[in-house]
């Protein structure tokens, strides 16, 4: 492997459709955003087992549940420590409104929503770097848009590809999918319809290009992981604005 590989993975409609990406190195998989619900999440940690590769890193685009809520299930599912970078405004979010999203949601999604939350443990500042072997992660504040804390990440490798993972936009696409969607998807498949086998590669960027590296695979077979109890923390002392996107677990 020359550079690296990005695969995606897109949660079911219930799960709201999320994607999350890993990206395949020499000698690891780094997880760019771990999605919402248990059983996508699950299915995220199959294709992760199917890669057959350690986990380096997560990283964490923005201060949401649908992207934060499975870095958890994927920390446990590592035999060694793993960072989990996010910069400091999102990771100060997260810490501010996880226990408020999981006290409005988990009335409504049961058995689904994860019982305890994982915060960043390796907070950065606004350009900073993680280097993971031939892999270059650049990260950039954008402040409060899609989420109460966005960022963009840059990815570099060693033959000058360049991939950008983004937070998706806030405005409904013309499409008429809702602002919760990351993208139209190519296909909507569910996320317990197929074998957890080793996903298929999205585009490999060459050294010309500037694209974000994503396409749409199928999901896999899904297990429940171990409930776990919710850890104990003091209530945020304000509860964070809502606006439209309060509609769904955002």
């Amino acid at each position: 492997m020359t550079r690296p590989v990005v695969y995606t993975y897109q949660a079911a409609e219930s799960g709201l459709l999320v994607n999350s990406y890993l990206v395949e190195g020499e000698s690891g998989i780094v997880v760019v955003d771990t999605n919402l619900l248990v059983s996508d999440i699950a299915a995220l940690r199959a294709r992760l087992r199917a890669l057959k590769k350690p986990l380096r890193a997560i990283l964490i685009t923005h201060a949401h549940p649908d992207h934060f809520n499975g870095a958890l299930a994927l920390v446990r599912e590592a035999d060694h420590d793993v960072p989990v970078y996010a910069t400091k405004a999102v990771a100060t979010a997260i810490e501010q409104i996880a226990d408020a999203k999981r006290a409005q949601w988990s009335p409504v999604y049961g058995d689904e929503w994860p019982a305890e939350t994982y915060y960043p443990n390796s907070p950065l500042a606004d350009g900073a770097q993680v280097q993971l072997d031939e892999m270059s992660f650049t990260v950039r504040e954008v402040g409060p848009a899609e989420s109460h804390a966005d960022s963009y990440l840059v990815l570099t490798a060693n033959e000058g590809a360049i991939i950008a993972f983004t937070a998706p936009p806030t405005a409904t696409p013309a499409a008429g999918w809702p602002p919760w969607t990351p993208s139209a998807p190519t296909s909507q498949t569910s996320a317990r319809s197929t074998p957890a086998t080793a996903p298929q590669p999205a585009q490999i960027c060459s050294p010309s290009s500037a694209a974000t590296c994503c396409t749409t695979a199928s999901s896999s077979a899904a297990w429940p992981p171990a409930k776990t109890s919710s850890r104990t923390r003091p209530s945020p002392s304000s509860t964070p604005r809502c606006g439209p996107s309060c509609q769904t677990p955002r």
